[in-house]
């Protein structure tokens, strides 16, 4: 299967600098240049000095035979450097300001003096990027602090990105933007240096991460063909990095508030004398930097705090107090007709068809009441507003406030060892509650089927640095990333048979709740699932650093364990009701003069389609990404630089802690093979993994991911550059670890058999599983599992997604500082989908 993404044209007019590209670690840069005399000769041999301002720290460089000069890594901040040689003043630049994955050219061109005297060299800062052809946008702290943020999320600022598209929430699951047509939700997030991404329930990114505007000091996102040292995504690569503290003390405390006094009603509700609904939300915070011991250690810490409340409103339908009698003589439709009740337990042949009788009185006598039912009623409230003139409909209405309540904490440690190493540490903890408007009254909220969604982030990263030699460098990273999401189903802790349903119910749900009651024309009970997920990724990352000649070179590793713990329980039965069995004279003719759903509520008479799942979706899966990449920045010649790279990716099929998986096997000879007419050799049927020596995983392994970069940037002078690039990169693979796994075997369907015929109930609402319930199966139905039934499952050779990129970009500087960008960039994407939890697709 392949798809396609529309290439995009771009042409930029940027104010400002066009800021060059990655040639450091992740999140580091470098500055780099080449040291001249007065007529352009190379000077070879020089020593440069580079000083961090805010931090002190010093690193010194030798300037090669051909007069180029390349720094180790360097962090995100403000620099001085300085260039001496014997016979040549000592030449000083100041105020050079390093952004994240950037090679900021610092050329020197020295005079003839003593080395005691010194030149202040001042120039404006590069327009043009000449060193590297990966496309991206920094967003740096000056923009991040002023640009304007709802919610102050800071990834709103993507779209300052050209060619991306999509939505950005403030939700674990709700980057779903997509960059230069790649798909969505497969991009990859490194903050501080180590992923914070993580698969979900359906293998799509999530992110543990959302800082606080004020604790970062730059992001940038790279759309097109990024260095081999990045990986496992279709398209692009989002790179944040935190503040660290400086030798000086900075902070910021704040408050953002909204409040509705403020705010003017709009012009509709004006005129229909409508209030403007109350809302006030206060986001609050603030952050601090500074030493610890002065030139050594420093510390970061932030907070930010959310709290919002909406005025909301529910308006709904519940029975009248008539009806809940089972007396339907003041029941109307919209034309102010009387709706006939019929009973459907009279049903009969007539001549060719059928007919049914209708109540008298239109009064459901109160045997036939069903017991269950009774005591669901309970549950709903009454009417508290008159309704609708002949309906009675929208007949209950509540009001009150939802609420958001959120709080960030960051903090970063960052100390020198030595002047050859160094060591940082952040923690970042989030917790997010999303409270609804409570509709029912406190005794009855049980049955309402409310949902409060709360998402408990916490993130960890961990880096040591350490300069083996003045040409080499080597960077270790610990990560650990991970999100509990809790969807906590307001009616938990519910027993079903307190309803008068069989207590078997009980001990079959996964989670004891209220149970889902749907009755067509009313406020639905119930309902909704139970959700306690975590996903986490465990990334470690080395790499080594080497400077020879005119060769930036990097090499290095990363592992990554992942994993998905989910526990989905679905609600204890779910039970809906039409006006199907309450219609008639003839029970085959809809009309809205004749059935209720609320009537055959009553009566305990189902529609079909109602389903008890056991064993909904309780998965423990693990599995393992690795990845070694070799870099070569080339800087063939002060016009020519190439960036040469490969990378290599493999995701190891996941595991499941109790082997609660299997896969599809199209060639295995059903049981059933010559048992079924017209089937002389059927074929096909899942395999349980683990099972009577069959390996633990679900796939066979996709071991040829080699992912080849090639980029270059010539400048043809000093005003104009062209760059290009082409690269093969390998995204989130369908056999890694997530929520969704095949789960047949281990999950159970037991259909509501409401009827055989469509017109006679059968197996009313008091004992609607009269068969009872078996135990999970698990692998014992072999190749006979869901049998005549739907299936989902996975097909053992499905392959690692993948994207091929390429650029073409031109920059031309302008008067003013500014600068003109045209770039052409493809992406073309292969076996992005194979099958998904709707079902199995063999195509």
């Amino acid at each position: 299967m392949k798809h396609f993404a529309v290439a995009s044209v771009v042409i930029l007019c940027l104010l400002g600098t066009i800021v060059p590209e990655v040639r450091g670690q992740s999140f580091t840069g470098a500055i780099a240049g080449t040291i001249r005399n007065a007529n352009g000769e190379v000077v070879p041999n020089a020593e440069i000095t580079i000083t961090q301002t805010q931090t002190g720290k010093v690193i010194t460089v030798t300037a090669n035979g051909e007069g180029y000069y390349i720094s180790p890594p360097l962090g995100v901040g403000d620099y001085r450097v300085e260039a001496k040689v014997t016979g040549f003043r000592r030449a000083v630049r100041g105020g050079i300001s390093l952004q994240i994955q950037q090679t900021l050219l610092v050329d020197f061109t020295l005079e003839v003096g003593a080395v005691t005297e010194t030149v202040e060299v001042t120039t404006e800062a590069p327009v043009l990027e000449t060193s590297s052809s990966v496309l991206g946008k920094v967003v740096d702290n000056r923009r991040i602090l002023e640009l304007p943020l709802n919610t102050r999320n800071v990834y709103s600022l993507i779209y300052l990105t050209p060619g991306v598209a999509g939505g950005i929430g403030n939700n674990y699951n709700s980057l779903s933007y997509s960059v230069n047509g790649a798909r969505p939700t497969m991009m990859d997030t490194v903050i501080d240096g180590v992923t914070a991404s993580f698969p979900t329930v359906n293998g799509f990114t999530g992110i543990s991460v959302f800082p606080s505007v004020d604790a970062i000091q730059e992001f940038k996102v790279m759309g097109a063909t990024y260095p081999a040292e990045f990986g496992r995504s279709l398209g692009s690569v989002l790179n944040v990095v935190f503040k660290s503290g400086t030798n000086q003390f900075h902070g910021s405390a704040y408050e953002f508030l909204r409040n509705s006094v403020f705010d003017a009603n709009n012009f509709f509700d004006n005129r229909r004398g409508a209030k403007l609904g109350s809302f006030k939300r206060s986001q609050f915070g603030g952050h601090a930097t500074g030493p610890i011991i002065k030139d050594k250690t420093f510390f970061m810490g932030s907070y930010e705090g959310l709290r919002a409340r909406s005025f909301a409103t529910s308006l709904t339908t519940v029975p009248t107090v008539l009806q809940r009698q089972g007396d339907f003589s003041q029941t109307f439709n919209q034309a102010g007709t009387l709706i006939k009740i019929f009973d459907p337990f009279t049903t009969r042949a007539s001549g060719t068809g059928f007919i049914r009788d209708q109540f008298v009185d239109n009064k459901i006598p109160a045997n036939k009441l069903d017991p269950v039912a009774l005591n669901v009623l309970k549950y709903y409230p009454l009417p508290n507003l008159p309704g609708d003139p002949n309906t009675r409909a929208n007949n209950y209405a509540a009001s009150g406030s939802t609420q958001l309540n959120l709080d960030n904490y960051d903090f970063r440690i960052d100390h020198r060892f030595s002047d050859k190493q160094t060591f940082f540490a952040r923690y970042s903890h989030r917790y997010t509650e999303d409270v609804p408007l409570q509709a029912f009254p406190d005794d009855l909220t049980i049955a309402e089927g409310r949902i409060i969604q709360e998402n408990r982030v916490r993130n960890i990263v961990a880096e040591y640095t350490n300069t083996l030699t003045s040409s080499m460098v080597l960077t270790a990273r610990l990560g650990f990333s991970r999100t509990l999401y809790v969807y906590s189903n307001q009616g938990l802790g519910f027993k079903p048979s307190s309803l008068g349903l069989p207590a078997s119910i009980d001990s079959v749900v996964d989670r004891q709740m209220f149970p889902a009651f749907g009755v067509s024309g009313m406020a639905s009970l119930g309902g909704n699932d139970h959700r306690y997920n975590a996903f986490m990724s465990y990334p470690f990352v080395t790499t080594i650093t080497r400077t020879q000649g005119n060769h930036n070179i990097k090499f290095g590793g990363e592992i990554r364990m992942i994993r998905v713990n989910v526990w989905e329980a679905r609600n204890a039965g779910t039970f809906n009701f039409n006006a199907g069995f309450t219609q008639g004279p003839n029970p085959n003719a809809a009309s809205n003069a004749a059935g209720f759903g609320f009537a055959s509520f009553l009566l305990g008479t189902g529609t079909s389609g109602n389903t008890l799942i056991q064993g909904w979706k309780n998965v423990a899966s693990q599995s393992f990404y690795y990845a070694g990449y070799f870099q070569d920045d080339w800087r063939v010649s002060s016009k020519l630089t190439l960036n040469l790279g490969v990378r290599y990716d493999f995701d190891s099929p996941r595991t499941e802690r109790y082997n609660r998986m299997n896969y599809f096997d199209p060639n295995a000879i059903s049981p059933l093979s010559g048992k079924v007419a017209g089937f002389p050799t059927l074929k096909g049927g899942v395999v349980f993994v683990g099972v009577n020596g069959t390996p633990r995983h679900q796939y066979f392994k996709d071991t040829n991911n080699l992912a080849p970069r090639l980029g270059l940037a010539y400048q043809f002078n000093d005003k104009t550059v062209l760059r290009a690039g082409l690269s093969h990169i390998f995204g989130p693979s369908n056999q890694a670890a997530q929520g969704t796994v095949g789960p047949f075997g281990f999950r159970t369907e037991y259909p509501w058999i409401t009827t055989t015929d469509g017109i006679t109930p059968a197996n009313l609402l008091r004992n609607p599983y009269p068969l009872g319930f078996r135990a999970l199966p698990g692998s014992s139905d072999g190749l006979l599992t869901q049998v005549g039934a739907n299936l989902q499952s996975v097909l053992q050779d499905t392959v690692t997604p993948w994207s091929r990129q390429w650029n073409l970009n031109i920059q031309r500087q302008l008067p003013w500082n500014m600068s003109l960008e045209v770039a052409y960039v493809g992406t073309r994407g292969f076996q992005l989908s194979r099958n998904g939890e709707g079902g199995l697709d063999l195509n």
